[in-house]
Formats: C-alpha cells, sequence, structure tokens
C-alpha cells in the first residue's frame, strides 16, 4: 500500500508541471499582437446626461465588417460585437479619445481599432457637439460655430469645459468597472498606463487635461498623441509650457489651419516630446475620412502610407512613455488585409481546452485504477 501512494505521489508530481507549462504557453500565444478587436458601447452618466462611450479592446473573437450602426459612408471597420476581452493577459493599458468639433467617438476608427489590436483598451465618449449620425447633416452642417475658432483669445478654461467633464467622467467609470466584478472590464485595467488622444477641438481637450490649463490637470494621464490639435489658446494665454508628460505632436503638410502653429508650440513643450509632420495630409486625415476610398478600416490601413504612419507612430509613442518599452510593430501589410484570419495568432479554444483537461483526468483515473488493482 505505501509504494503505491508513493507511486501515486510520482505521478501527481510528474503531471503539474506538464499542465502548468500547459496553461503559461496558451497564455503565451492568447496575449500575443495583433490582438483581434472586440467593441462594446456603454452609457456613462456624467452631469446631467446619458453618456455614449464607445470601447474597443483586445480580444480573441472572431471579426466582422461592421459600421458600428454610421451611416457606410461615414465609417466602416471590423471588430467582433460584444466580444469578451482576451483572457490570461496582464490589465491592459488606457487610452482615451476626444473627437474633433462635430465629430463623434466612432470618426477615427483606422486609429481606434488599430491601438486595440495593439493591446491598449480604448474608450472615446461622445461629446454634446456628437453629430455623426444626425438626422440632419445638413442642419448640423449649418449649425457649426466656427467663428469661434477665429477668436482664441476669448477662450478661458471654462472654454468647452463639458468635454473636460466628459473624459474625467469616463476615466472614472472606467476605472470603477475595472473594480467591478460583473463588468467584462473587471481587472483588465493598468490605472497607471493612462495616455489620451484628441483631434482637432478634441486636442484642445488633450493639451488641457495635460495641463495646458492648470484648473484642469489630470494627473491620472500619463502621455498624450495630440492630433491636428487646435492649440491657439493656449498659445495666446502662453500656456503651453505647464504641460509636463510626454506629448507626440501630428500634423499635416496640407493642414493649413492648424499644423503652421507647431513651430510656436513644439519648443514650448517639455521633454521629453515628439512632433511628425506627414506628407499631404489635411486636417481630416485623422479621421474616416481618409478611408472614404476603402472597403473598411483595415483594407484602408493596409493600402495608405498616411494611415500607417498615424498609427504607428501613436503606438510606438505610447508603447515608450506608458509602457517603458522598445516597440516591435507586426506586420501591418499582413495584419491590416480584410481577410481576418491573417491576423489571428493561434490559440488553443476553450473548447479544446475542456477535452484536453477531460482527457487528462481519465488518463489520470485509469493510472490510479490499475495502481490500486495491481
Amino acid at each position: 500500500m505505501k509504494s503505491k501512494i508513493i507511486l501515486l505521489l510520482l505521478v501527481l508530481v510528474s503531471i503539474i508541471p506538464v499542465v502548468t507549462v500547459f496553461a503559461a504557453t496558451t497564455s503565451a500565444t492568447n496575449c500575443k499582437q495583433p490582438f483581434t478587436v472586440g467593441y462594446k458601447k456603454i452609457a456613462v452618466p456624467i452631469n446631467d446626461r446619458q453618456v455614449s462611450v464607445s470601447t474597443w479592446y483586445p480580444s480573441r473573437a472572431v471579426e466582422t465588417q461592421t459600421t458600428y450602426g454610421l451611416n457606410r459612408r461615414l465609417g466602416t471597420g471590423q471588430a467582433a460585437l460584444q466580444a469578451p476581452l482576451a483572457v490570461g493577459c496582464q490589465p491592459f493599458p488606457l487610452l482615451i479619445f476626444s473627437h474633433g468639433y462635430h465629430g463623434c467617438a466612432l470618426q477615427s476608427l483606422y486609429i481606434t481599432e488599430y491601438l486595440a489590436q495593439h493591446g491598449y483598451v480604448v474608450v472615446a465618449p461622445d461629446h454634446q457637439d456628437a453629430s455623426c449620425n444626425s438626422k440632419n447633416p445638413l442642419l448640423s452642417f449649418l449649425n457649426l460655430d466656427l467663428k469661434q475658432f477665429r477668436t482664441p483669445e476669448l477662450w478661458t478654461n471654462q472654454t468647452y469645459s463639458d468635454r473636460r467633464d466628459d473624459i474625467r467622467g469616463t476615466l472614472d467609470e472606467i476605472l470603477r468597472l475595472s473594480h467591478t466584478t460583473s463588468s467584462f472590464l473587471n481587472q483588465k485595467i493598468n490605472s497607471q498606463a493612462i495616455g489620451m488622444l484628441g483631434h482637432s477641438l478634441g486636442g484642445y481637450i488633450g493639451l488641457g487635461l495635460a495641463g495646458a490649463w492648470p484648473s484642469w490637470k489630470d494627473p491620472r494621464v500619463k502621455a498624450l498623441v495630440a492630433l491636428s490639435p487646435y492649440a491657439q489658446p493656449y498659445l495666446i494665454h502662453k500656456e503651453i509650457s505647464n504641460i509636463n508628460i510626454p506629448v507626440l505632436l501630428e500634423g499635416g503638410t496640407l493642414d493649413k489651419t492648424i499644423t503652421p502653429y507647431f513651430n510656436q508650440i513644439y519648443p514650448l513643450l517639455q521633454e521629453p516630446k515628439e512632433m511628425v509632420i506627414i506628407q499631404d495630409a489635411g486636417h481630416l486625415a485623422w479621421s474616416n475620412t481618409l478611408c472614404r476610398s476603402y472597403a473598411d478600416s483595415r483594407s484602408c490601413l493596409a493600402g495608405d502610407k498616411n494611415a500607417q504612419t498615424i498609427v504607428i507612430r501613436a503606438a510606438t509613442f505610447f508603447d515608450r512613455y506608458l509602457l517603458n518599452k522598445p516597440t516591435a510593430n507586426f506586420d501591418l501589410q499582413a495584419s491590416s488585409a480584410t481577410d481576418t484570419t491573417t491576423m489571428a495568432v493561434p490559440t488553443t479554444s476553450p473548447k479544446l481546452k475542456t477535452v484536453l483537461w477531460i482527457i487528462g483526468i481519465i488518463t489520470l483515473a485509469i493510472i490510479i485504477r490499475r495502481l490500486w488493482i495491481s
């Protein structure tokens, strides 16, 4: 009897490392980039309204082409709607995106999707001026108040403070959900690695939260990518030098109203800082407009060099300053193909895992029975 017990223990000891190695290998494979893109929309109560927040995240579910509820001409992407996050990975860094004036959370699909593929959870609130899904696009266009952008000297820290509140409130809610057992984000967010992106007026919001308006400063935001940002109020009020986090400025040679100011903004930024001026990129190059001639965001990334530069520079910047690591960007040509099979990293499916565990248990039971009988 004693020899049988010893032999049984030896069998168990020999099996445990195999199971451990199997689990570790599966986890490492499941967390390898590029991920597929999961997507959910959540509602966040901020002040006196329910703010719609789009959420992209790393997943392993099968993607399909989707318009996210937009009119197809406004943008088409690829995502696995309502899918779970990739399992077995370390908590993911968080990025929050602020859209342009009368844009929306869904205005830059090729950017938000790419960053999710690259291992980031990306959240984007619809600000009060969001109008991508307006039932009357002409009326929305006529309601644009562009005069305000010609008088930046009148802007104060109260100008678009509602957008500031949207960003703060969204961050509060996402971090709360990351500690809520029933949430799909439970234990999935690295609260020490939070960055922000903003396009145009969204860039103004990002610069403000980075410290350009000192009363707006949010210490949770550790790095900022400003995409053709409206920064003239900060220049006039001499506030740019208040920013003390890493900033990447992205502009374009055809962006005639914003990028020319980079020569004044960049010297005032504290180190570390980066700047890229993209050839033949206009002010809307950071939106779905860039991809109008493509079937969807993924084929746009595969074929448009400016789209590739925009996303790779942003991802590399966040990797460096949020995660402190050099970036080995995945093969954009392969991962951006319309055929999603070129993106997926082989993983062990939940069903196969279950079968393997059952086989292991049966095998162990047979060994134990034979030992006992003998």
